[in-house]
């Protein structure tokens, strides 16, 4: 990998001018969805199961036949508005995005939405909902997914996004000329998904539990025990 600074200017030059001329749309895609025809490009979903989803879904008939109401909870963080929880639902779910926004109206839930995640190749509260929903009919399965935000998702942060992940993955292809460069792109490659702010932990926590609590509340009818 050449300078990544160098580099780094090249790519938003070249996004910012795409953007000026096709729009958004293209920039979103790029930035959002897998794809399976490129090995060694970006969000590559690769020819087989990782050995932890291979583990999972040797499990999940086991689990789901002994419950008459089955609710799957993923768990993201990235591209988002700072310290924000966005709950979304499958598209496959019967329900109306005015619907469920009323359903799971909390404090702490920012947003939810029902999106459809077809178009986002590989994902896991989908793939859950569909297969599982057709090979038990009678049983009622609900699956979403709890999105913390780490950048924000304006077109800067979302440009920002695709520039350290298209650099990440040329340096884990071809390597880095400068290990100062290496250390910088992943410490920003991390700081993407984890990042070090007490404030985004701490608000990840009080978010996350009360997303818990009220997903499970509202489509399970169960009520943890609060300490």
């Amino acid at each position: 990998m050449k300078s990544w600074k160098k580099q780094r200017s090249d790519l938003l030059g070249a996004l910012g001018a795409k953007v000026f001329k096709r729009g958004v749309s293209g920039l979103e895609k790029a930035a959002t969805t897998g794809q399976y025809q490129y090995p060694t490009g970006i969000f590559y979903g690769g020819a087989a199961y990782e050995e932890p989803v291979e583990k999972l879904l040797s499990r999940m008939d086991e689990w789901v036949k002994e419950y008459e109401t089955v609710v799957h909870i993923d768990i993201h963080t990235g591209l988002g508005p700072a310290e924000q929880l966005w709950l979304q639902v499958p598209h496959s779910d019967p329900r109306k995005e005015k619907e469920l926004q009323k359903q799971f109206a909390h404090p702490e839930v920012n947003d939810v939405q029902k999106t459809n995640v077809r178009e986002i190749k590989g994902e896991d509260a989908e793939y859950v909902k569909d297969v599982y929903s057709r090979r038990y009919p009678d049983k009622y399965i609900f699956s979403c997914l709890l999105e913390f935000g780490t950048i924000g998702n304006r077109l800067p942060d979302q440009m920002r996004a695709l520039d350290i992940v298209v650099h990440e993955n040329q340096y884990y292809w071809y390597g880095a000329k400068k290990e100062a460069d290496a250390r910088e792109l992943q410490k920003e490659f991390h700081q993407l998904f984890d990042p070090p702010k007490e404030s985004w932990r701490q608000a990840v926590l009080k978010k996350g539990k009360a997303g818990f609590d009220l997903v499970l509340e509202k489509e399970a009818g169960v009520q943890l025990v609060k300490k």
